[in-house]
């Protein structure tokens, strides 16, 4: 049993950047929340504590711990919504990619499934499609057996009134409703 596992990382580029930059945006927030209350509170100590060179380098030293602690949090936060709009567009991927294909198959394309890794979020819309599939695909074969069915009834009817040119031409008219 073959895994369906998606190599491509970023599948739809613009809108998995858009909402990259949406969580971006609320990272800068909450780090622009945190550089405030770290302007506060080096205000409080400017005011209330003696400075002296123990309290400056531990001042530089929270400052490198957040600048850190920000960029890293910038980094996860990035990649985190990457594969989790990964994850919730993987699908939608696929279900364009395998209806367009399913579509320029002809009516041959009918028989084709979407298929989608165990587990992504849209799991059941991508049922419901193969379900429609399903529908469509035993539509078809039920048209076919209905059309081959009335073509050898139109070939035995065609034998045995071969004489009469009336008949003939009514047959030839129910072909050519078959055929289109």
């Amino acid at each position: 049993m073959q895994k369906n596992v998606r190599r491509k990382l970023l599948v739809k580029k613009e809108l998995q950047f858009k909402l990259a930059a949406l969580q971006s945006f609320s990272m800068l927030l909450v780090a622009g929340t945190c550089l405030i209350t770290y302007k506060a509170l080096l205000n409080y100590i400017d005011m209330y504590v003696a400075r002296g060179p123990e309290l400056d380098m531990l001042i530089r030293n929270l400052s490198k711990t957040l600048i850190g602690q920000l960029v890293m949090l910038i980094i996860i936060g990035v990649s985190v919504s990457i594969l989790v709009s990964n994850r919730i567009l993987g699908p939608v991927y696929r279900l364009e990619k395998d209806t367009e294909d399913i579509l320029s198959g002809g009516e041959e394309g009918y028989s084709r499934r979407i298929k989608v890794r165990t587990g992504d979020e849209l799991l059941s819309l991508v049922d419901t499609v193969n379900k429609l599939l399903d529908r469509l695909d035993n539509s078809r074969l039920k048209r076919k057996q209905i059309i081959t069915a009335a073509e050898n009834r139109i070939s035995a009817a065609r034998s045995k009134f071969k004489d009469s040119p009336e008949i003939q031409e009514s047959l030839s008219s129910i072909e050519k409703v078959f055929k289109e």
